[in-house]
């Protein structure tokens, strides 16, 4: 079967709903043997299970609306909320929304008519009722975020678009791969671990700062050699210092018991996490856990 060449042909038909596309996606992914687009594909066909993970295509700023209740039982509804007197993480909240569930229910989503509402839970309104009010008495007892569904569909032309892109990349490297399944393991896996970077993941929304995330992604590990480690995390962006510390505490912990890291390396990497919140390797925090934690994995041979 010409699975690719159906692929391709049902990308571009508006008829085809997407989720049919990443199903097919899901046969190429398996014959290209990517981790890192096979990881994609089912996470938006499946959704994605890690908030922290979901691609930044996936994320919507929206305006909320809230219901304020006065004196003599007068109700002003449908106001736009001020934000900027919210504490930082209900700022946040009141104005992005993140997709993580499947394409499946996007485009169900889609079918809906106008606008979608998603209202604030009773805790979330009491606790900005203090820092936005009305004159007169009024008080603020409903809100709600509004996304409109055209928002929505621009989600769906982004993956559509990026799985386009990624399969006439495939063709203009290995044409042959339109008409034959085995093509698709000829392709280099440089080549198309670098295209999984800049195509599908978007390169500069995956890592910051002009590091060449092609690099150590196809960068290889070998089981015990700290070296090759090193190298790895230093294209991650990780300091030298922080470096110097993993080494000392892989040399203290010695080798681990079954498929655990020792104490001090766990340290480490909980360490870690903060080094990135506070902007000290280039990567943001769900990217940067994952390859380091990866990393460590490969050298301890455990994947």
């Amino acid at each position: 079967m010409r699975f690719v060449e159906n692929l391709r042909t049902h990308i571009v038909d508006p008829q085809v709903d997407l989720s049919t596309c990443l199903r097919e996606a899901r046969l190429l992914a398996a014959k290209l043997g990517n981790e890192d687009f096979q990881r994609w594909v089912t996470s938006e066909l499946f959704g994605y299970e890690d908030p922290t993970s979901t691609p930044p295509y996936r994320k919507l700023r929206v305006h909320t609306l809230g219901t304020f209740a006065g004196p003599f039982e007068r109700v002003i509804k449908n106001v736009v909320l001020p934000v900027h007197h919210l504490p930082e993480e209900l700022k946040e909240y009141a104005t992005e929304v993140v997709f993580t569930g499947p394409v499946g229910q996007l485009e169900a989503l889609c079918a809906e008519k106008g606008e979608l509402i998603e209202p604030w839970p009773a805790e979330v309104v009491m606790l900005a009722r203090d820092r936005i009010s009305m004159t007169g008495g009024f008080v603020l007892v409903e809100a709600h975020k509004v996304i409109p569904t055209h928002n929505i569909k621009g989600i769906l032309e982004t993956i559509r678009n990026k799985l386009l892109e990624f399969i006439l990349q495939l063709e203009e490297i290995t044409p042959e791969i339109l008409s034959s399944e085995e093509a698709a393991a000829k392709i280099p896996k440089e080549k198309l671990a670098s295209m999984v970077v800049t195509v599908i993941y978007g390169g500069q929304n995956i890592v910051a700062g002009g590091t060449e995330f092609s690099q150590h992604v196809v960068q290889t590990i070998k089981q015990g050699d700290m070296e090759s480690l090193v190298q790895h995390l230093k294209h991650l962006g990780v300091p030298e210092p922080d470096l110097q510390e993993l080494q000392e505490a892989i040399a203290s912990d010695g080798k681990p018991s079954g498929e655990n890291f020792g104490p001090r390396v766990k340290q480490w990497i909980a360490r870690m996490a903060n080094r990135v919140l506070e902007g000290a390797w280039q990567v943001g925090l769900g990217v940067g856990m994952e390859f380091l934690t990866r990393a460590s994995r490969q050298y301890y041979g455990w994947s």
